[in-house]
C-alpha cells in the first residue's frame, strides 16, 4: 500500500509525465509550436489496368502550417495540363471548421453554364466538419496535408493504427464515413516529425454502393486479393534542412489496384496513380493563415457539418454576390439537417398517382424555404468569422 505521500507524489510524476510525453496516447496539440509554410509543384498520374495514361495533372501547392491549424492551396496552371478548366482549391482548417473552394476559372464556367458573364456561378464553398481535408477532382490534399500538416494528428493515427487513404474512394460519401484503412509508417527523427515512408494497406475487402435502396455493400475481393495487399506507398526521396528542422524535397507516391482481369498474371496488380512532389521553398515568415479561404464574388455555399454522423449529407444554403462567407449557426444547421432527413426518410411521399405538378410545387416550396432561410442567416452572420 502507498502511504498518502507517496502515492500523492506517484500522482504528480504521472501528471507531468503526460503533459510532457503526451501519455497514453501519445500526443498534446497544445505542445505543438510549428510555424511554417511550404511551396512547390507536383505532377499526378492516373492510368488504366492496361498501363495507358488517362490523365495528368501537374500543378503548383502552397502548404501554411500555424500550430494545429492549417492552410493548403491548388493552383493548375492552363499551360502545363492536358484538361483545361481545372479550378483552384483551397482547404483552410481554423481549430473548429475545414472550409473548402473550389474556383473554376472564367472561361470554362462559361462553357459549363452556357451563360452571360453576368449570371454565372463558378465558385463552390463547402463547410465541413472533418478536420482533415480529403482527394478532391485533380487535388490530392490529404496527401500535401499527410506530408507537411500531420503532426497533430500523427501519434493517435499509430495509435489506432489506421489512416484515411490518400485518394479518391471506391464511392462519393465513403470518406464522410470515416472511413480508414491499416498502414505501417517510420517518422523523421528531426521536428516536424513529417513522416518519411507510409504503407498503407488494403484489408481485402471491396466496397459499392447500391443506389437503388442506397446501401453500403462490402464483400470479400477475390483470392488471393482478399487476403489483404499493399494498396500505396509514400516515400520522402530527399530532404532538406533549414532552422533546425527537416522537410522533405521530394516525395513520390504511388497506389496498386489488383488486377482481377489479367488471366495471363492471376494475383498480379497495376499502378492506379502516381505522384511525385518537389519543394521549392520552405519559409518561417509571414504564415499566418487567412481568415477564411477565397471566394469569387458569386459562389454557392453548401453545409456539410453534419457529414460525419449522416452519410451524404449536403445542402446548399445560400449564393454570395460579394465574395463573403456567411457561416451558418449550429442552430440553422440543425434546422437544414433536420428537413435533409426528413426527406431521405421518404415521408410525405406524394402518391404515384397524384399530379405530378404537384409534386414540383412541393420541390419549389422547399427550395424557397431554404433561400428564404440563407438570406436570414447571411444578414444575421454577415460579420461572423469562425472561431481559432
Amino acid at each position: 500500500m502507498f502511504s498518502n505521500t507517496s502515492s500523492g507524489s506517484f500522482v504528480i510524476i504521472f501528471i507531468f509525465w503526460l503533459s510532457t510525453t503526451g501519455g497514453l496516447f501519445g500526443f498534446d496539440h497544445n505542445n505543438i509550436n510549428n510555424r511554417y509554410s511550404v511551396d512547390g509543384i507536383g505532377e499526378r498520374r492516373v492510368y488504366d489496368a492496361e498501363g495507358t495514361e488517362i490523365a495528368l495533372y501537374k500543378y503548383e501547392f502552397k502548404v501554411l502550417v500555424n500550430d494545429c491549424r492549417f492552410q493548403i492551396i491548388f493552383n493548375f496552371p492552363k499551360d502545363s495540363n492536358k484538361t483545361l478548366g481545372i479550378p483552384r482549391y483551397e482547404w483552410l482548417y481554423n481549430g473548429t471548421n475545414l472550409l473548402h473552394s473550389v474556383s473554376y476559372p472564367d472561361e470554362s464556367a462559361s462553357d459549363i453554364n452556357n451563360q452571360k458573364n453576368d449570371s454565372r456561378i463558378s465558385c463552390n464553398a463547402f463547410v465541413l466538419s472533418d478536420s482533415i481535408p480529403g482527394s478532391s477532382g485533380a487535388a490530392n490534399a490529404n496527401l500535401i496535408w499527410l506530408i507537411f500538416a500531420s503532426e497533430c494528428d500523427i501519434r493517435g493515427m499509430q495509435v489506432s493504427g489506421s489512416i484515411r487513404p490518400p485518394w479518391q474512394l471506391e464511392y462519393v460519401g465513403l470518406w464522410e464515413t470515416g472511413f480508414t484503412l491499416p498502414y505501417r509508417t517510420r517518422l523523421m527523427d528531426a521536428h516536424p516529425r513529417i513522416p518519411e515512408e507510409i504503407y498503407i494497406l488494403n484489408d481485402g475487402k471491396i466496397r459499392f454502393l447500391q443506389h437503388e435502396n442506397d446501401q453500403i455493400v462490402t464483400t470479400d475481393a477475390p483470392k488471393p486479393y482478399s487476403n489483404g495487399f499493399t494498396n500505396a506507398l509514400i516515400k520522402v526521396t530527399s530532404i532538406l534542412t533549414t532552422n533546425g528542422l527537416t522537410f522533405p524535397s521530394g516525395i513520390s507516391f504511388t497506389r496498386w489496384f489488383p488486377d482481377f482481369n489479367n488471366a495471363k498474371n492471376p494475383g498480379g496488380f497495376f499502378v492506379a496513380e502516381s505522384e511525385l512532389i518537389t519543394v521549392n521553398n520552405v519559409s518561417f515568415e509571414n504564415c499566418n493563415l487567412s481568415l477564411l479561404p477565397k471566394l469569387k464574388a458569386k459562389a454557392i455555399l453548401f453545409e456539410q457539418r453534419p457529414a460525419s454522423k449522416i452519410r451524404g449529407f449536403q445542402v446548399a444554403y445560400g449564393i454570395t454576390t460579394n465574395g463573403s462567407w456567411p457561416l451558418l449557426s449550429d442552430s440553422a444547421v440543425k434546422m437544414l439537417e433536420s428537413e435533409w432527413l426528413r426527406q431521405r426518410s421518404g415521408k410525405n411521399k406524394l402518391n404515384p398517382s397524384q399530379d405530378s405538378a404537384l409534386s414540383r410545387f412541393l420541390f419549389a416550396a422547399a427550395i424557397i424555404f431554404v433561400t428564404a432561410l440563407s438570406i436570414f442567416v447571411g444578414k444575421k452572420f454577415k460579420n461572423h468569422q469562425p472561431r481559432k
